[in-house]
């Protein structure tokens, strides 16, 4: 079992450590415990870590890079959360999911480096992200989760997602991003969750590349508050298109209604 939550026992053996050490390990070395205000700005894991624990970083305004060894397979929930002043962060391709709120509200945050075999990117795990103005998407992603990207500075999403996976885009994942201008459905990516681009309020263009990239609800509630879209594209077939971006018949009372029908080209 992976122990990425931190014990009482952790707790005592913290307060402990920190008369002494800034940046603290479990006492085998396996887990980082914590990392402290008063740490150095750049932060080398140590070689040998395997767990980032839940809350490790979290609320660190001095840390601005870290650099995580290939060792760590596992990063806990809220890490790096509220770490305002983290521009730089590498993560090793040991690591294959970014969980929950993991860097939310990391202000500063604008160079994420890692690897092709992230399946799983969790529920608020880069809301907020401020500076985040683009991000090379893994080609093995499998799960875009809730609110994932919401409120971040992304300028474009364009995956290139690997042939035979299907990557799945869930609710609200990249809501209210007020700087993103185009989205592109690249082929294996699938709406599976309502109001996924809602109150993108820059977004002009969203292209989708293959038919059936959404459930009936996902897609019309996707682009609620888009009012700047100019043009979705959809593949073309023999009977017209399947796309219907009229949202009437769901329920959005609360965001309000939509109907971009008359914006769409087939190609």
């Amino acid at each position: 079992m992976v122990k990425t939550r931190i014990t009482e026992e952790d707790k005592v053996h913290i307060a402990l450590a920190s008369i002494h050490h800034n940046v603290i390990y479990c006492l085998n070395g396996k887990r980082l415990l914590k990392v402290k205000e008063s740490c150095e700005p750049e932060i080398i894991v140590a070689e040998g870590t395997e767990i980032i624990c839940d809350g490790a970083f979290q609320g660190n305004k001095n840390v601005r890079k870290v650099t995580i060894p290939s060792t760590v397979h596992t990063i806990g929930k809220y890490a790096f959360k509220d770490c305002e002043n983290l521009q730089y962060i590498s993560i090793p391709e040991t690591v294959t999911e970014i969980p929950m709120e993991c860097f939310k509200d990391c202000h500063n945050l604008s160079h994420v480096e890692w690897h092709n075999g992230i399946t799983a990117i969790w529920d608020s795990a880069f809301e907020n992200c401020w500076a985040l103005r683009s991000i090379s998407f893994p080609s093995q992603l499998r799960s875009i989760y809730d609110r994932a990207f919401t409120l971040s500075a992304l300028e474009i999403f364009e995956p290139s997602i690997a042939e035979g996976v299907k990557c799945l885009i869930h609710e609200r994942a990249f809501s209210f991003c007020p700087n993103l201008k185009k989205a592109t459905l690249s082929p294996g990516v699938r709406l599976a969750g309502m109001m996924s681009f809602i109150y993108c309020e820059d977004l002009e263009e969203v292209v989708f590349t293959e038919e059936g990239q959404g459930l009936p609800g996902a897609v019309a509630t996707m682009l609620l508050g888009c009012d700047n879209l100019k043009k979705i594209t959809v593949p073309a077939s023999q009977y017209g298109t399947s796309y219907n971006f009229d949202s009437k018949d769901w329920d959005t009372a609360q965001y309000g209604h939509c109907n971009y029908n008359h914006l769409v080209v087939m190609v």
